[in-house]
């Protein structure tokens, strides 16, 4: 929305706060005003420019009002294993001991739960879009995806679903990864993304 412009009569109206705004010069206004309708905005500019009415009046004084984060890079589904076995591990322990073996084992009600903690903690951040890289046991990695953008289209975040996969493990990383898994002899270690590159991109 183009400052200084007509203003349709908004559903929601921000106002007094300092408003950073996304236009070419990335203006600032102090005291400013935001006015939405419809979930689109449709006017921002500063104070005396403000509609006298609206269905709902937020006075923000003191407040910022900008817009949404973006996080370029998240695992949102293993916010159910963060804490507990996760503490103080290093990557590969982490990775092998804990979220594989532990991703192995989620069933579409755990996607479901995952995808809505990871986007209700992302909105009360301020993030309003994410890149979520995902790696999943191949043979089921339709299930989780088809349940985790389920859960981002029916909270209203804007995402990147991103497929992870590897179709080749460097030699010299082979023993890091058994090094790993033989801290945890009993946990049941599952392969997570390994795949040919022509199956991924078939997929």
């Amino acid at each position: 929305m183009t400052p200084g412009l007509a203003v349709p009569r908004a559903g929601v109206l921000i106002r007094n706060a300092l408003v950073v705004s996304m236009d070419e010069v990335r203006s600032e206004f102090v005291p400013g005003y935001v006015a939405i309708r419809d979930d689109v905005i449709v006017g921002v500019g500063p104070l005396p420019e403000c509609p006298s009415e609206a269905d709902h009046v937020i006075d923000a004084a003191g407040k910022v009002v900008l817009p949404g984060f973006v996080n370029a890079h998240t695992h949102a589904i293993h916010i159910l294993m963060r804490g507990g076995l996760s503490d103080d591990r290093p990557l590969y322990d982490w990775l092998f001991n804990v979220i594989l073996p532990g991703l192995a084992v989620y069933g579409q009600a755990d996607v479901e739960l995952a995808a809505r903690f990871y986007c209700t903690e992302a909105l009360l951040s301020g993030i309003t879009t994410f890149v979520d890289n995902v790696e999943f046991p191949v043979d089921r990695f339709d299930m989780a995806a088809d349940a985790a953008i389920g859960v981002y289209r029916d909270m209203g975040l804007r995402v990147i679903y991103a497929r992870m996969f590897y179709d080749y493990t460097p030699p010299d990383f082979v023993p890091l990864i058994e090094a790993a898994q033989a801290r945890e002899p009993g946990v049941r270690h599952d392969p997570g993304g390994f795949e040919t590159a022509e199956s991924a991109l078939a997929s």
